[in-house]
């Protein structure tokens, strides 16, 4: 299941900014720096001095000066407001690493100024009295949910209310959901299942039924070849299930014809002739003679062959076993 947090947060400020401005007089001279004789060095400190003196002039004055323009370009940039969207220009609230003025951080539903403690539930800040109206409500229980919400099919549940609709217990690892929208626990599911009439375990995933019966899909097998017969022709004889290729091949009524068995085809019905003893495709019931079906016409059989009307005459009988005396000799 997923699992979702409601926490408490508290804001933080961004502290005041300001610039203080600092005017060196004069600079210590570096250990690098290479003394000058007295005369030189007075001409120096002279003209710095002139320096210094316009320029603090100049400030008196309301001119800008270098220094001053650094001071301005170091301003602090707080961005704009989460809420109005206008600048922040000092101070700043910042919750969930968004920024806000100060009089701009309300409660959702009071719009008081949330001072010290606040809420955050998807999205919205609340104040303590008013946190409740954006929580969620539990799915089984219908009360709000303060703490860890747990997640199950778009559904919402306290920890304690996401139990088994079965045996009641809490659902703290495996579960399954019905088709009815019920949580079960792993052993209950499976209790709640048909059983496979092959191997008798619980069917958990995909059901196949065949011959008013269930089955796993990987159970539904021949009996002669064990191949899978999920979507494959097959024939029931007796108690055994096996694919038609098998029962053509090793159990269906062979033709004394084509020795092949009389088994029907899916959409294609074979029908059988039964003469004497022998079994015959009703393609196959033919004369020996002249070729023609016998299915629907007289005949005449001798010594295990048949004969149209027309043929059943002494002498054509006699050549068609001459004939066949010659073929075998």
């Amino acid at each position: 299941a997923d699992i979702e947090h409601f926490s408490e947060q508290t804001r933080s400020s961004a502290p005041n900014s300001g610039r203080n401005s600092r005017i060196n007089l004069l600079s210590p001279v570096s250990k690098n720096q290479a003394l000058r004789p007295h005369s030189m060095w007075d001409e120096k400190m002279e003209r710095d001095l002139d320096d210094l003196t316009e320029k603090m002039v100049n400030s008196f004055k309301g001119h800008d000066t270098e220094e001053e323009e650094n001071i301005n370009n170091s301003k602090t940039d707080f961005g704009s407001c989460e809420a109005c969207q206008k600048e922040i220009k000092d101070k700043s609230v910042i919750a969930d690493g968004k920024k806000f003025h100060p009089e701009c951080f309300k409660c959702e539903v009071c719009q008081t100024k949330l001072l010290d403690k606040y809420y955050i539930v998807d999205g919205k800040y609340y104040c303590e009295e008013h946190k409740k109206i954006g929580l969620t409500s539990c799915h089984e229980c219908g009360e709000k949910i303060e703490g860890t919400i747990i997640t199950s099919n778009q559904n919402k549940f306290h920890p304690h209310c996401f139990v088994c609709s079965t045996c009641s217990k809490p659902l703290d690892g495996k579960y399954y959901t019905t088709a009815e929208g019920h949580n079960m626990c792993e052993k209950c599911y499976k209790n709640s299942r048909e059983r496979c009439d092959h191997c008798t375990l619980p069917i958990m995933n995909q059901i196949l039924t065949a011959l008013d019966k269930k089955y796993h899909p990987d159970c539904f097998r021949c009996a002669l070849c064990d191949i899978q017969l999920d979507g494959i022709p097959f024939i029931l004889d007796e108690k055994c299930i096996n694919c038609r290729d098998c029962y053509v091949k090793f159990k269906a009524t062979q033709c004394f014809v084509c020795s092949q068995g009389i088994v029907s085809s899916p959409g294609q019905k074979i029908a059988m002739v039964t003469c004497e003893g022998r079994n015959y495709h009703e393609q196959c019931f033919t004369c020996v003679s002249c070729g023609c079906g016998l299915s629907d016409s007289g005949f005449r059989s001798v010594r295990n062959s048949v004969f149209c009307a027309n043929c059943s005459t002494p002498n054509k009988i006699k050549l068609v076993y001459n004939n066949k005396n010659k073929l075998v000799s």
